[in-house]
């Protein structure tokens, strides 16, 4: 049996351009990845069989990893059985991008399970055909995306620096969270520009002051916890983000040892919120 680290990722910066061509939004964010991860285990079998164990997740068309699977059989033309078993950590409709790095971690696992030999392009195109965050999923790292957000740019990453994941009870779906930026008269100016350049400067403490979700002030309203989660936040002095569409934010901290001291406070403050300890990671390959 073979094992596919599926790891999470979080939004330094996103913006958010207009609608393209195509319907899709055009984007403009920061992407970079974390520890927190999901596994992918893949193993010979005489038939196809895929297995999730989160059971509020479907366990055919409609989960990420799953559509991964398939659409490798399709474009390849394997026809042999596989076993495909997911072990979710990463929480779904939180905007960590949890699905987007299950189907890239199949991608990526059936590729070298297989030996199919696929290109880096090819790999690429796949992942664009499952969904806008799953080309940055398959390689990792940190970089800025364009486009639909799958036009990438790779960037410097992080010093390793400690986060705190904090995801209230509502789950949130991207398409709901689109629709209520269409629907919103004024939308936040987000200085995506100025998070590359801290970056190229290896400048954490600029990425901090200067990192911004436009989804922040359209979903507050819509969603009051997310607006509290931001308030405990910064009245525990920990600069933080709303990742994605949320419904999970990070956290920054300087040491292992303040991480625990935040997640123990928001344990007591907020013992319905769920919070993850971490780290910032670095590419998949």
């Amino acid at each position: 049996m073979m094992e596919e680290l599926a790891p999470a990722k979080i939004n330094l910066a996103l913006a958010v351009k207009g609608v393209r061509f195509d319907d899709f939004h055009e984007v403009d964010t920061v992407l970079h990845a974390i520890k927190l991860a999901d596994s992918v285990y893949i193993d010979a079998c005489e038939e196809t069989v895929f297995s999730c164990n989160d059971i509020s997740l479907p366990v055919g068309a409609g989960n990420l990893a799953y559509d991964a699977l398939q659409l490798v059989r399709r474009y390849t033309g394997i026809t042999r059985g596989v076993r495909v078993q997911l072990l979710k950590r990463v929480p779904a409709g939180a905007g960590l991008g949890g699905g987007s790095a299950d189907a890239a971690a199949v991608l990526r696992g059936l590729n070298r399970f297989w030996d199919l030999q696929l290109t880096a392009a090819e790999m690429h195109w796949l992942a664009g055909r499952l969904g806008s965050d799953v080309p940055f999923c398959l390689v990792g790292g940190a970089a800025r995306g364009r486009g639909r957000g799958d036009e990438l740019e790779p960037l410097p990453l992080l010093p390793e620096t400690w986060l705190v994941i904090v995801r209230p009870p509502q789950t949130i779906a991207t398409g709901a969270a689109y629709r209520a930026y269409d629907a919103a008269e004024h939308v936040a100016w987000v200085d995506v520009t100025g998070v590359v350049n801290a970056l190229h400067a290896g400048r954490p403490e600029m990425v901090w002051r200067r990192m911004a979700n436009v989804f922040e002030p359209v979903m507050f309203p819509l969603f009051p916890e997310l607006a509290e989660v931001r308030e405990v936040l910064a009245d525990l002095h920990v600069p933080a983000l709303m990742s994605g569409t949320g419904s999970a934010f990070f956290g920054i901290a300087a040491s292992p040892r303040e991480a625990g001291r935040i997640a123990d406070e928001l344990h007591r403050l907020r013992p319905q919120w769920q919070v993850w300890i971490t780290k910032t990671g670095g590419g998949t390959q």
